[in-house]
């Protein structure tokens, strides 16, 4: 076991490689080095590139390359223009309806791209612009494309719900299934709370008047796009496909529909898909390979089994032990990816609540959630930077007025933390029995 005073030196040296601007992945791994003096082991080059080769014999890692190239393809086919258009006709005219749109356009367009940034330059791009000439505040505009963009990776397929099912070796469509009303329960309450600022401020609705034919047409135009993550969720719920190969035949589908189904897909658009897929799942894969690294070093120098014990001898009670939890993925989240707080510390967490009784199901649901938030907490933040960037609006201006929806977020995660019902009972109604 690792000396405290050791382990906290260790934990100040991760933070200050994080500070000075070392890349995420690089510092895990220098985190990871510090550690292996203390597994009977000198500080080794060789077993840290074992480590990290060994990462990519895990299979189901490779479906991650086809869930990004499969939101890379739709997000150049444009479909965020479609559902926007979508959700406006049903929205629109609501006093805050722009916020509304902006909302569920990134919950339902998350569920195609299962990536938070994508979402937020997707949607954010086209529903930011559009608040601002409408009268909107733009921090305020900003700051509801970045609370709705976390959305992207709760709304099912996800690639942070895939990469939890892996790590912890639990049901794909399990996972999933237990993210989705969580995301849901938050879009709603990030609506209520849009639209209750935005009739405080007097910002406008649209004037256009509602109609049910064009809302039906655009449906029926939104329909096949949405109809791919749906044939995604259920090759892999019922058995008929691995999550590796129903994200390559999601792929294919998305390729065949933009190009030939929607026409939107152009070759320049196919090309910049390739390379963004390229370059983004390398980073992926990097910063996953160094996470389990780091966990690899978690358990060998026997710190793992120390931060149970330490929890375990703090409460038996699992409602405590979960808000303590919660808090220190929170302020995780602050710091780190939410990809590398999923690898290293959701096996650790899942280890404190076994013995306490407490539905894994129902506790990747909030665990999954709780990543997401910190990614809207400084100083990371790269769903804050990223909205800054796209809305171009200030930081300290839009977090501001991103706290009432932080503060949205945190309550709809403890709502879902102490009713664990919420988070279960789709999974339990397609046949979960855990």
């Amino acid at each position: 076991m690792v000396p405290l005073e050791i382990l906290l030196l260790i934990i100040l040296l991760f933070l200050i490689s994080i500070f000075i601007g070392l890349p995420v992945p690089l510092a895990i791994l220098f985190g990871a080095g510090l550690f292996l003096p203390f597994i009977g082991r000198d500080f080794s080059l060789t077993v840290i590139a074992q480590k990290l080769l060994s990462t990519f014999d895990k299979d189901p890692l490779f479906a991650i390359l086809f869930f990004v190239a499969m939101g890379n393809f739709l997000l150049e086919s444009r479909l965020s223009d479609v559902i926007v258009d979508f959700v406006d006709s049903l929205f629109g005219k609501m006093r805050g309806g722009l916020a509304v749109i902006n909302i569920w356009g990134s919950t339902l367009f998350g569920g195609l791209t299962g990536a938070v940034v994508s979402d937020i330059a997707a949607v954010g791009g086209i529903t930011i612009p559009a608040m601002k000439k409408r009268g909107y505040g733009g921090a305020f505009s900003t700051a509801v494309a970045t609370a709705a963009g976390i959305n992207g990776s709760m709304i099912p397929p996800s690639i942070n719900g895939l990469t939890y099912a892996i790590v912890n070796e639990m049901s794909v469509a399990d996972v999933f299934f237990a993210t989705a009303v969580p995301g849901v329960l938050y879009a709603i309450l990030l609506s209520i709370g849009a639209v209750l600022i935005s009739r405080k401020r007097g910002y406008k609705a649209s004037e256009e008047s509602f109609s049910v034919f064009r809302s039906g047409r655009l449906f029926f135009r939104t329909l096949p796009a949405m109809s791919i993550p749906l044939l995604l969720i259920i090759l892999i719920y019922c058995g008929i496909a691995t999550p590796t190969e129903s994200g390559a035949l999601a792929v294919f589908a998305a390729i065949m529909l933009g190009a030939f189904g929607y026409r939107t897909l152009k070759m320049d658009g196919f090309k910049r898909a390739l390379v963004s897929t390229c370059i983004s799942t390398g980073t992926i894969m990097f910063l996953v390979a160094s996470s389990f690294v780091l966990s690899y070093s978690f358990s060998m120098s026997g710190l793992t089994k120390g931060i149970t014990d330490v929890f375990w001898a703090f409460s038996d009670s699992p409602n405590l032990l979960i808000f303590i939890v919660m808090v220190v993925v929170l302020a995780l989240g602050m710091i780190l990816d939410a990809q590398a707080i999923i690898i290293i510390f959701s096996p650790i967490v899942l280890e404190i609540f076994r013995p306490l009784g407490v539905d894994p199901l129902h506790l990747s649901g909030i665990y999954v959630f709780a990543c997401l938030i910190g990614l809207m907490i400084p100083p990371v933040a790269s769903a804050l930077v990223m909205g800054c960037a796209v809305g171009n609006e200030p930081l300290s201006a839009v977090v501001k007025e991103l706290l009432p929806f932080l503060g949205i977020a945190i309550f709809t995660l403890f709502i879902c933390a102490y009713i664990p019902g919420l988070v279960v009972w789709l999974p339990r109604l397609l046949g979960y029995h855990g």
